[in-house]
């Protein structure tokens, strides 16, 4: 395993990752926010670089390929599922719409 284990995933790693994972180069042309579509093959090996580089392991179970749009969007699945792994803490789920309170004279 990677020594890089004990340095948090940041979203620039993460877009190197994915590039590589497709044989792309992570460029101006290449960034965050690119679509992109992973297909099975390129989901395993981004496990395995993941893996193999960061020390991270994705279960495939849970690796929503629909949710694999963006480099962005791998890197926020990753902060959701891992976030020691981040830096960061997950965030909280959203909360539920308060109904609005009023006050009433009597």
């Amino acid at each position: 395993m990677a020594d890089a284990a004990a340095s948090p995933l940041t979203p620039e790693t993460v877009l190197a990752a994915v590039a590589e994972s497709m044989n792309a180069e992570a460029s101006a042309e290449f960034r965050l926010d690119t679509p992109i579509v992973v297909d099975s093959f390129a989901l395993v090996w981004l496990q395995h670089l993941l893996e193999e580089k960061h020390d991270l392991v994705i279960d495939p179970q849970y690796a929503d390929l629909q949710n694999f749009s963006t480099p962005q969007a791998i890197y926020d699945y990753i902060r959701a599922h891992h976030p020691d792994r981040t830096g960061t803490e997950a965030e909280p789920a959203p909360a539920a719409p308060r109904e609005e309170f009023r006050a009433t004279a009597h």
